[in-house]
């Protein structure tokens, strides 16, 4: 399982990846620094306490800065979209409200929004503007984060990781969203099974958040404002169209600004030691090998698995306390990806695949930094080529790091062995046998690595779609591909029922 390790690493805390390996099996420790900016979209505008939800980038916040108005009846009271200012109990998701609110969704299997019949508004009460809460972290927050899209509320696995491994399964099977209950569970065992040690957990759907355990406590507002009301009463049908297409679209280019990441110092994880499903011998993969699921792992070895997470969480405090020591892991996976992704992409392109002599000269060339003509010898190259990017020990990362670095060399050295043995086998004047370009498939197959999925640049007036959570068609998995804002970035369909 050495190659979805590697990927988990380099998937972290970035959009795109973790939508593709929406599955998460992994949880780390992280953190983001006293004095960040966080957001929280909401009904209200009293000061928030207890648990809630909190956004990274405040277009997402603003997603859920609604309420919706009673139909008319005598009485004036509203609504609110959220209970604490955040989802109801078991009921719908406010971003599939709004989307709801606008177009009806698509056919089956995903597609473009279907067209609203004339004259037919949606039953649902019209939702009215809301309040964007601001604050900044009082210190460093100590988190937990749930890889993959661990806020994605589908019965595809994206909540095995806190359901069954977390939670233990201890909740039963429940309706509908069910997060706010999820969050309180959370953060129960966050307060009385960890006594205090994690302040709340780190997740991704459609944008990046947190669920923060207590908000007085960890949070200064720095202010609340009322948010503009996007769709005017007095707009006429086109234009309302017009204008919730560029809501969608500015809310979906904010998602994508972390397609690969956050900005240096936004937020850290601690890769030195986690814990992982992989690496196991589970039966992860019987219903999908590319979505992973907990359903088939017994009860007694998620209870392994759930105490080694708590042995890292009563561990943390000196971890926490060194943060600014974690060493980069995800860099060094960077410089791995970076070097063989797109050479491995043109390797196996057409315009090697008649004639193994140029693939021979580019495979050469690919290698060259590793291999000494005056000293021939494939088994000292290949060991020059597997730790050229990691570390040595003049670097200051922990000897504990055993377990990642195994995992990065693993994986390095596939792909060194699989590149050598392609050239010696595409050498017109050797006697290597086998078959070069098969060799390269099965490695890419191996890898999985999800660049090659990337959109490339899209025009400035479009923008890369892959399913996010609760967005997304069958195709944008399969084929990410660069929408403008008249396509949509609403589709349904990848999702199901979940």
């Amino acid at each position: 399982d050495a190659n979805h390790i590697f990927n988990a690493i380099h998937s972290s805390l970035r959009q795109f990846p973790s939508s593709l390996k929406h599955n998460g099996m992994s949880v780390f420790l992280a953190s983001v620094p006293a004095g960040s900016p966080f957001y929280h979209g909401g009904s209200s505008p009293d000061p928030i306490t207890g648990m809630e939800w909190l956004a990274f980038e405040p277009e997402h916040a603003m997603m859920f800065a609604r309420f919706f108005s009673t139909p008319p009846l005598p009485s004036t009271e509203q609504r609110p979209l959220f209970s604490s200012s955040s989802l109801l109990r078991g009921e719908e998701h406010p971003l599939l409200a709004l989307m709801d609110d606008e177009k009806p969704p698509g056919p089956p299997g995903g597609g473009p929004p279907g067209e609203r019949p004339p004259g037919k508004r949606p039953k649902r009460p019209r939702s009215e503007p809301g309040w964007l809460h601001t604050y900044r972290t009082k210190h460093d927050l100590r988190l937990l984060y749930v890889d993959g899209m661990g806020a994605g509320k589908t019965a595809n696995g994206t909540l095995d990781t806190q359901d069954y491994l977390l939670l233990l399964g201890s909740h039963g099977s429940h309706p509908k969203m069910w997060d706010i209950e999820r969050g309180e569970a959370l953060c129960a065992l966050a307060d009385k099974d960890w006594n205090g040690k994690i302040d709340g957990f780190l997740r991704m759907e459609a944008g990046f958040e947190i669920i923060l355990c207590d908000f007085e406590r960890h949070l200064d507002t720095i202010y609340v404002e009322r948010v503009n009301d996007y769709l005017a009463e007095d707009a006429l049908e086109p234009e309302k169209e017009a204008l919730a297409a560029d809501v969608w679209f500015n809310y979906w280019r904010a998602i994508v600004d972390r397609f690969h990441g956050f900005p240096p110092g936004r937020a850290k994880v601690y890769y030195d030691e986690f814990v992982t499903a992989y690496g196991h011998g589970f039966d992860l993969h019987s219903e999908d090998e590319s979505k992973p699921r907990l359903l088939n792992v017994s009860q007694s070895d998620l209870e392994l698995l759930r105490a080694n997470v708590d042995d890292l969480v009563f561990n943390s405090d000196t971890i926490f306390y060194n943060v600014h020591e974690w060493f980069d892991w995800q860099s060094t996976v960077d410089y791995i990806v970076t070097r063989y992704a797109s050479r491995l992409e043109y390797l196996t392109s057409p315009r090697y695949a008649e004639s193994q002599k140029y693939l021979h000269h580019e495979l050469r060339r690919t290698l060259n930094p590793f291999i000494d003509n005056d000293n021939r010898a494939i088994p000292a190259e290949i060991e020059r080529c597997t730790s050229h990017f990691l570390p040595n020990n003049s670097y200051p990362h922990p000897l504990s790091a055993s377990f990642v670095e195994n995992v990065i060399t693993s994986v390095s050295r596939s792909v060194c062995e699989r590149l050598f043995t392609a050239l010696e086998s595409s050498d017109p004047k050797g006697t290597g046998a086998g078959d070069p370009y098969k060799e390269l498939r099965e490695l890419m197959a191996y890898l999985n690595w999800t660049v090659w999925k990337e959109c490339g640049q899209c025009a400035v007036d479009e923008l890369c779609v892959v399913p996010v959570w609760p967005f997304g068609a069958l195709e944008d998995h399969e084929r990410p591909s660069c929408h403008n804002a008249t396509v949509g970035f609403s589709q349904r369909g990848y999702w199901g029922n979940g």
